[in-house]
């Protein structure tokens, strides 16, 4: 505003030579006093304005009053939309739009003045004129006006807009910059966008990783085999249209020391727009279990250790109670102490399977055993129906086997698979008291189905998300009944898990279970 005042005095001083030269036509009402004391007033209160674009309404009003005695006593009133529009516009951005319309109830005054002072001269023309004048000035400068408004509207919702997204990115930050678990964000080529400080103290460096692809940061190699290769960890995770989660990847730093991950991965989608639901990049969770693995490991060594030692006295115990048992009941002894035996034996054979499954826990855990080779499945499953039958027979129960057609080969481990299968057998038998435990076997696309299917107890919605659980056990009556470690379930899930399968679960209570999973060829 101050640079339009102070070029005024400038512009008067023109005009008045115009006027001199003959160039311009001045008002009718144009006297050289009144342009004398019009040039002193204006230059008085044009460098009386501060140095800013926003004035004190004082000097916005002296400087309206000056502006419009020139108009009317010296430049003529048809002059007024040079000047008025730019005075106007100047007073909605310094005082909103209650003053800009306060200014021209100001140039309305002045034009009845000029009218007045006019009258004799030109009567009606000159009042038409000067509201000729007036609409087209006010109407005109309030068009602009609105413009500048939406506009202003528009930029101060687009400043709203970045500072929430400010704020929100900030929260984030501040969020992830919390937590302990190493964050990293990358774009749909493997760019690092996001990070938090934990994935700098991971990785051990305080560079900015901003910008730098995944792979360059994060170098992976396979623990899973044998050679340690190198992975990607963006191929890995823009393969998959899921969440994907791993203990199986290690990180290697420049100076050859490992570091052992667990890594949490998912594709980040688009919520709005045309392109709902696209990728729009990959967001990574990473933590360090290098101490944790290795108290694991040393814990499933300690396991395969004892289970081991174990496993020959309690052989001995049970065969010895197993004979003293037929003794006593040859030798027709005391009732009480051939019962004493019998009970010894049950606990030694129940002690002798949680040490199997112990084991079985053991080999599943460090992956031992998983040599894998071409296994024929009819005879594997026929050799299995062969082996529980009898078991099935004596609790009053029927097996049956259910091999749709020739099934033929299937490269997996047969130890593992066995396992899985003797687990979900001896549940079925279990907890099954009266009907048949059915084993279903067929070739499907994509792999070989395997299932066990009994008319037992039962389990209830709630239980089976927890029957994979390690030692869990139902709170059913029943299941309380007949005894168990809780560890079955668990050893099989986590062998099925070692072969690339998951077992599935299908229950309805007091109509039976049925365990499945597909083993791919």
């Amino acid at each position: 505003m101050f640079w339009v005042a102070r070029t005024t005095p400038l512009l008067v001083g023109s005009y008045a030579i115009f006027v001199m030269l003959g160039f311009v036509k001045p008002s009718q009402l144009f006297s050289w006093e009144a342009l004398i004391l019009v040039l002193i007033a204006i230059t008085i209160v044009a460098f009386n304005q501060r140095n800013t674009f926003y004035q004190p309404l004082s000097q916005q009003i002296a400087f309206y009053i000056v502006a419009l005695t020139t108009v009317v006593f010296v430049m003529g009133f048809e002059l007024v939309v040079l000047t008025w529009g730019v005075l106007s516009v100047a007073t909605y951005l310094n005082y909103g739009i209650k003053r800009y319309y306060q200014s021209y109830l100001i140039l309305l005054l002045f034009a009845a003045i000029d009218i007045a002072l006019q009258w004799p001269l030109y009567s009606v023309y000159r009042m038409y004129f000067d509201v000729m004048v007036f609409a087209f000035t006010f109407w005109g400068t309030t068009i602009l006006v609105k413009i500048v408004e939406a506009q202003t509207l528009d930029h101060e919702r687009l400043n709203n807009t970045r500072r929430r997204e400010r704020l929100q990115f900030s929260r984030m930050q501040a969020l992830i910059n919390g937590l302990s678990d190493a964050i990293i964000s990358f774009d749909n080529k493997g760019v690092i966008k996001l990070y938090n400080s934990a994935a700098l103290s991971l990785l051990d460096t305080n560079k900015s990783l901003t910008g730098q692809h995944i792979d360059d940061v994060v170098k992976l190699y396979n623990k899973s085999t044998s050679q340690k290769s190198r992975s990607s960890l963006f191929n890995l995770v823009s393969s998959e249209n899921r969440q994907l989660e791993s203990e199986d990847f290690m990180h290697r730093f420049a100076d050859g020391e490992e570091i052992r991950l667990n890594i949490v991965s998912a594709p980040i989608r688009n919520s709005y727009g045309k392109e709902k639901a696209s990728r729009e990049g990959y967001i990574s969770i990473m933590r360090d279990i290098t101490k944790v693995k290795s108290l694991e490991e040393e814990r499933d060594e300690f396991i395969s250790v004892i289970s081991h030692e174990l496993r020959t006295p309690i052989t001995i115990t049970e065969g010895s109670l197993s004979n003293m048992m037929v003794v006593a009941q040859r030798g027709k002894a005391d009732p009480t102490i051939v019962k004493g035996i019998g009970d010894a034996h049950e606990q030694v054979v129940y002690l002798a399977k949680m040490i199997n499954d112990l084991s079985a826990l053991s080999r599943a855990e460090r992956g031992a055993g998983l040599e894998q080779d071409n296994l024929n499945v009819d005879e594997f499953m026929h050799n299995l129906y062969e082996q529980y039958s009898t078991e099935a027979k004596s609790a009053g129960l029927t097996l049956d086997l259910d091999v749709v057609g020739s099934i033929g080969d299937v490269y997996t481990s047969k130890l593992y698979l066995e396992e899985i299968l003797q687990n979900l057998i001896t549940n079925a038998i279990k907890y099954t008291s009266k009907g048949t435990i059915t084993l279903h076997v067929k070739r499907m696309e994509g792999g070989v189905y395997f299932s066990v299917e009994d008319t037992g107890h039962g389990i209830s919605k709630s239980d089976q998300k927890k029957v994979f659980q390690k030692f869990y056990r139902s709170e059913d009556y029943r299941t309380r009944e007949t005894g168990g470690t809780g560890l079955g379930l668990y050893v099989a899930g986590k062998l099925s898990n070692k072969l690339g399968t998951r077992i599935k679960c299908e229950s309805r209570l007091n109509h039976g279970s049925t365990f499945s999973f597909v083993l791919g060829v």
